[in-house]
């Protein structure tokens, strides 16, 4: 033959498959005879393959000892003195019908650089016992057209065949065809051909553009590759390690041989699982997510490998962390007999502290009457004390004992507040200042009286008669007067206070 070395190239079939195996086969023309039983052809690697020729090599013809085939075969090969690719397609007869008796329909994908030659499709029907060691050309039955479908399409590179009537096991179909290869060929090009619909799985072979092929087959796997992503208002700073385990099932649920198989992997790392057979259902889980509030897979489980499956399936796992915070609301008001006298906008001072992640955290809030100071985002279970600092000094007014209450508000010994922060809400407290009439002093030989405050825009009255000042109308600034001149005249009163209301 004119080539003297061929090369075997292994494609991406291996990289989805294990168990990959198959035949190479290729054409050699020998130009003389010989006695030898034996051919050897060495490798570039050194590795010699013999070839036996029992009777040596003369005029004879047969078919080598190939024996009928139990299942789909493919081969392809190139014929230099026709400048095509011949490929022929062996099913034995079981293969073409389907359990429900309907045929069996097969897709023929051939590379895209080749064209069907028109005209070239055949179809052999061999009986296996006339199979005669693989020298079967004149032994089967070419069939007539009318017996077999065959169909271009869908794709311009791929047509559909079938027997309708296929005898079953005794029979080997032989589908033949060709080729053309495009006009820039060079030595050493190689051409894919798979057909598919077949029960046992795809049929592939290949054909190197210098009179070689082969076929090849394998049990189908692929790659499951795990992304590990984080989300939500508290993940900053998150960086695990995650851990997750991955298990994959078969058809009747029984666990498959080298799983379950566990993972560990930081934030935003990745890692694959490879091998997983096709026909397995798989589920990954989060055997440690951290602390997460939620945890999401995306696609979301189980997971089926078929052979329609990328070599690589992604799966992102995404931790979600959420903030939980809560907050905490004051609200002031103002109540009493003197309530009227505090003039609208006079503002009340609330003190805060509580134990932040760097210590004791303290601050003011400022209200006023009827209005609300809040403080937000604390992380939930914190502890807040509140204390009011003393109002400011008002005439007329007599400020009470201040007191907090409200739903989970603690009131401690001192009139201060502890509330505890929950996740997600906020706590309502509401802060009570009593604005009271002030005492005034008693007039002599009676009981002291209280002031009552004065109706919108009356006068204090005229002193009485017999030298005192009459209580209606009278301000905290008219019963100091009063004191001063009772001091002056040498009377000495007694005043007397009320206590205070709590």
């Amino acid at each position: 033959m004119d080539e003297s070395q061929f090369v075997c190239t292994l494609g991406d079939y291996v990289a989805t498959h294990t168990g990959v195996a198959g035949t190479l086969f290729f054409w050699a023309q020998v130009t003389e005879t010989t006695d030898a039983d034996v051919l050897v052809f060495t490798t570039g690697g050194g590795v010699e393959i013999r070839v036996d020729v029992p009777g040596g090599i003369g005029e004879g013809e047969g078919g080598g000892g190939w024996q009928p085939p139990t299942y789909p075969v493919k081969g392809g090969w190139y014929d230099r003195s026709a400048d095509v690719v011949r490929w022929d397609v062996y099913v034995p007869g079981q293969y073409l019908t389907g359990p429900d008796g309907d045929p069996v329909v097969l897709t023929d994908t051939f590379d895209p650089r080749l064209t069907l030659v028109e005209g070239s499709v055949g179809a052999l029907a061999v009986p296996v016992d006339r199979w005669d060691d693989g020298d079967f050309w004149d032994a089967g039955f070419w069939m007539d057209p009318a017996d077999y479908v065959v169909e271009t399409g869908p794709a311009a590179n791929q047509f559909r065949f079938s027997v309708p009537d296929a005898h079953g096991a005794d029979y080997v179909y032989v589908l033949t065809y060709a080729t053309a290869v495009p006009d820039d060929a060079r030595d050493g090009d190689r051409y894919e051909n798979t057909v598919t619909g077949l029960a046992v799985g795809d049929v592939e072979a290949s054909a190197e553009y210098a009179g070689a092929g082969g076929t090849g087959g394998g049990e189908g796997v692929r790659s499951i590759r795990l992304t590990k992503q984080l989300d939500g208002d508290a993940a900053e700073g998150v960086t695990g390690p995650f851990g997750f385990e991955l298990v994959c099932t078969d058809a009747d649920g029984e666990t498959l041989a080298g799983f379950p198989r566990a993972a560990t992997l930081s934030a935003g790392g990745t890692t694959t699982f490879a091998g997983v057979p096709v026909g397995a259902v798989c589920g990954l889980t989060e055997t440690d997510d951290g602390g997460a509030d939620r945890v999401t897979f995306a696609p979301a489980g189980p997971i089926e490998v078929t052979a329609a499956s990328p070599a690589t399936i992604d799966v992102v796992a995404t931790n979600t962390f959420d903030a939980h915070v809560g907050g905490i609301a004051v609200t002031k008001r103002v109540t009493g007999a003197a309530a009227d006298a505090v003039a609208e906008g006079t503002t009340f001072v609330v003190a805060y502290a509580y134990e932040g992640p760097e210590g004791e955290v303290t601050g003011e809030l400022v209200v006023t009457d009827g209005s609300t100071a809040s403080l937000a985002d604390l992380p939930a279970g914190t502890v807040v004390t509140l204390a009011e600092a003393a109002p400011a000094a008002l005439d007329g007014v007599a400020w009470r004992a201040p007191s907090f209450s409200g739903e989970g508000v603690e009131v401690l010994a001192d009139g201060a507040a502890r509330v505890v922060v929950g996740d997600g809400t906020t706590a309502e407290v509401v802060l009570t200042n009593e604005a009271d009439v002030p005492d005034v002093p008693a007039e002599p030989g009676g009981p002291a009286k209280t002031a009552e405050p004065p109706a919108l825009g009356t006068q204090p009255s005229t002193p009485a008669p017999n030298g005192a000042l009459a209580v209606t109308g009278t301000t905290l600034g008219v019963a100091a007067l009063v004191a001063a001149l009772l001091v002056a005249t040498g009377v000495v009163v007694v005043v007397a206070r009320r206590r205070a209301r709590a």
